[in-house]
């Protein structure tokens, strides 16, 4: 058996494929180049971009002072695309950094970015530059890349490739006198090791974009906003603040071991020019340093934290809204249970690209940094103050970095918490529509995922550089940070609402006071035409709030119910197993047994189906305050508590709770309602066993007494915590950990008693909570 072997031959556009068109966007190809510096252990990396009149001067230089490339790799294994020796170690050889990148086509971002592309390179030991200029158009080529040819040798002085005619016309280039300029300035004679981008006549994606962010008139843009400084500041703030978060984290016991991105030796400094503000600055060719995000200081809310390898969330939670009432909250909390993302068509094709074992691995522990800013106007003003702006430019300022990103190793991944990107892509806009007032928006958070080496390797980067496989590791990572968001919004929405902060939140029964304004319209106005119809109006209104109020409470009882329901039905299935195992024993036993022995086993069975409906009966008559029957009439209180504690009988069974009441109540009646206190007490003791269930204190009890006329249900369980003690009965005000919590359960506990006459007060005592329940006086 015979067979010949054979070789791939790539297309010249193959070279494009890879470049041009696998970078999305031309801050991402600038961010490669900047991050191939990082990764040749550079100091410092350049970027400058000459925007000219006529498209065809306009130029880009990428310049750092790494370890560069001698002939070998130059001429060798950079003109070999997927090559990466970067796959063979992990880290760099000076300062220990850990590589952002393996795949070996980064190189060729800067092929997106204009015609020509020059590399000139050189090491330590190098006594000349190496250089080569390739020419896109030739990659367009419908010929084998085999075929393609282009200049590039060692050079003296590589300023000769761009102002001697010679090596111009080598290159089909024509003389820059601007870019010449540059590379006779400062940046092009302190260029002695390392290496240097040169695209010549940029491509119209960047060209546009830069033209577009520096348009004169009322729509000027500050510089730090412009597009390229932002994607450069978004690339570098999360390497300069990684060292930081972590020594808070460490600090507060939150990581026991730091994770180091290059050894102590190790600086980096990016800097930023363009032509385009050459009016405004003191030299020409004047690189600006770029700086993290200067509004990370005047964050309203801060949490920092870890999420450990099993989804267990610990970290800090810093208030810094209000002038002189900063504190810090702990929170701890397994996130781990996360919902399952659905994938778009797009993305299913995207997983194919990984093998099962990248598709199923899991996202490993990662820190957090995640800042909130309040868009109220004393907010704003505070922080424009911190920014030395105009609110309508710190607002806008807000507006262009607000966003949720992730770092890996030090450096941002885009698009993520990206304007041009996927700036929510946790999806936060559409859960503030779900509820506003507890649910924080995208336009709220600027904060940043921390990921790293090798923890998290199971987030695969997309080959385009635009962001990461949804894979179970990055569905997981979304699940985790979506759980945290919820829950610092929930204890956001408490301290807001203590402080009247934002829009105040009214009870939901609370009704306009339609009295006082006909009043008001009486006395100011003398049009009885329009004052009849300002009552009729005002009449309709309020019929129409009645009519919503019963739709309302109707719904409220049904929920109510449903609730007690569930806890029926699991009441329930013991009595009705033996219900049907009676039954099926007395069916089978009546042929085949002596009728003596039949007649007793008959007699034992029915004691069960007995029993059974007994325990039916009780949780039927412990359910019927619910069912609507809502006309005074004279009862016990103390009757309506233990029809809700035997709904709760398996619980405090299980969990050994003691039920200790006054003796004084067992002769009290009133006539009232019951079903307002029905629901009051299935509330607080719903509470109650809840907190109970989770207390590590062997003694637990729920109390009911009678105190100078007021019914008072107390626990031993952890106390209500003080800064919402006053507001605990406000809607949506809850401190039980988990995602199902709603806090609508004391809310509307609170409004059922208010409208039949009773009020509701929250305290702790000695031992724990308590719900004093007190009839209002007819005076009020």
């Amino acid at each position: 058996m015979k067979a010949r072997y054979h070789t791939f031959e790539p297309g010249a556009r193959s070279i494009i494929q890879m470049g041009e068109e696998l970078i999305g966007h031309p801050t991402s190809a600038i961010n490669e180049l900047v991050k191939n510096g990082y990764d040749a252990d550079a100091t410092e990396v350049n970027v400058y971009i000459h925007i000219g009149s006529n498209k065809e001067d306009s130029f880009l230089v990428v310049s750092d002072n790494g370890t560069g490339m001698n002939g070998n790799v130059l001429f060798g294994e950079w003109l070999q695309p997927s090559v990466s020796s970067k796959r063979r170690k992990s880290k760099s050889d000076i300062f220990n950094r850990k590589y952002l990148g393996n795949k070996g086509i980064g190189r060729l971002a800067a092929m997106a970015l204009g015609e020509r592309l020059n590399v000139i390179s050189k090491t330590i030991n190098c006594a000349r530059y190496n250089w080569i200029s390739l020419n896109s158009a030739q990659f367009h080529e419908e010929v084998l890349l085999n075929k393609i040819r282009f200049p590039g040798d060692t050079i003296d002085n590589f300023k000769y490739l761009f102002n001697k005619e010679l090596y111009c016309d080598l290159r089909n280039a024509r003389k820059n006198e601007e870019l010449n300029s540059f590379l006779h300035s400062k940046h092009g004679d302190s260029f002695k090791e390392g290496t240097m981008i040169i695209v010549e006549n940029l491509d119209s994606s960047l060209y546009n974009l830069m033209i577009e962010d520096f348009q004169t008139g009322e729509n000027e843009t500050k510089f730090e906003d412009t597009s390229i400084m932002k994607s450069l500041g978004i690339l570098v703030t999360p390497l300069s603040m990684s060292d930081q978060i972590q020594k808070e984290l460490t600090n507060k016991g939150i990581i026991s071991k730091h994770i180091s991105l290059a050894n102590e030796k190790s600086t980096f400094n990016l800097n930023y020019g363009t032509n385009l503000l050459d009016d405004v600055l003191s030299s020409k060719f004047e690189l600006l340093n770029v700086e993290p995000i200067r509004i990370l200081q005047g964050y309203s809310y801060r949490v920092i934290g870890k999420v450990d390898d099993s989804g267990v969330l610990q970290a800090k939670l810093y208030f810094n809204r209000i002038e002189g009432d900063n504190f810090t909250k702990n929170i701890n909390l397994d996130v781990s249970d996360f919902n399952k993302i659905a994938l778009g068509k797009k993305e299913k094709l995207e997983i194919l690209e990984l093998t099962k074992n990248e598709r199923e691995k899991e996202v490993g522990s990662f820190i957090f940094d995640i800042r909130i800013y309040d868009r109220e106007k004393d907010a704003i003003e505070k922080l424009s103050l911190l920014l030395n702006s105009k609110n309508s430019e710190t607002k806008k300022t807000l507006s262009n970095l607000l966003g949720l990103r992730i770092s890996k190793n030090g450096f941002g991944v885009k698009p993520y918490g990206d304007l041009d990107g996927v700036q929510d892509w946790l999806g936060l806009g559409q859960k503030r529509v779900q509820d506003p007032g507890k649910n924080i928006g995208p336009n709220l958070i600027l904060g940043y995922v921390y990921l790293f080496s090798p923890n998290n390797d199971g987030l695969k980067e997309k080959t385009n550089r635009e962001g990461f496989y949804e894979n179970k590791a990055f569905n997981q990572l979304k699940g985790m940070l979506l759980r945290t968001i919820q829950e610092v919004g929930q204890l956001r929405y408490n301290y807001r609402l203590k402080h009247n902060l934002g829009r105040p939140i009214l009870n939901y029964s609370t009704r306009p006071k339609s009295a006082e304004y006909l009043s008001f319209i009486n006395q100011n106005v003398d049009n009885l035409e329009i004052v009849n119809k300002t009552k009729e109006f005002v009449k309709d209104t309020n019929l129409a709030l009645d009519n919503a109020e019963f739709r309302l409470t109707l719904s409220e009882r049904l929920a109510s119910l449903g609730s007690s329901l569930e806890l029926l039905y699991h009441e329930l299935a013991q009595p009705i197993t033996i219900l049907g195992g009676s039954e099926m024993e007395i069916y089978d036993e009546l042929d085949n047994i002596e009728p003596a022995i039949t007649k007793n086993k008959i007699s034992v069975e029915l004691n069960y189906i007995s029993e059974a409906i007994s325990t039916l009966d009780d949780l039927k008559n412990a359910l019927e305050p619910a069912i609507g029957k809502s006309i005074h009439r004279k009862f016990k209180p103390l009757t309506s508590f233990s029809k809700v504690i035997r709904l709760y009988n398996k619980d405090i069974t299980d969990y050994n709770i003691q039920i200790d009441i006054d003796n004084s109540l067992n002769g009290y009646q009133i006539t009232d309602n019951e079903y307002a206190l029905w629901i009051a007490f299935l509330n607080i003791i719903n509470n109650a066993i809840f907190w109970l269930k989770t207390s590590e204190d062997s003694d637990k009890r729920i109390l009911f007494n009678l105190e100078n006329n007021a019914l008072v249900i107390s626990n031993t369980g952890p106390k209500i915590q003080e800064d919402i003690i006053d507001i605990v009965f406000e809607y949506g005000v809850s401190t039980k950990p988990g995602k199902n919590k709603s806090g609508l359960g004391l809310t509307y506990t609170n409004s059922i008693l208010q409208k039949n006459k009773w009020s509701i007060l929250a305290e702790n005592r000695e031992y724990g909570p308590a719900f004093k329940i007190i009839k209002q006086l007819k005076n009020g």
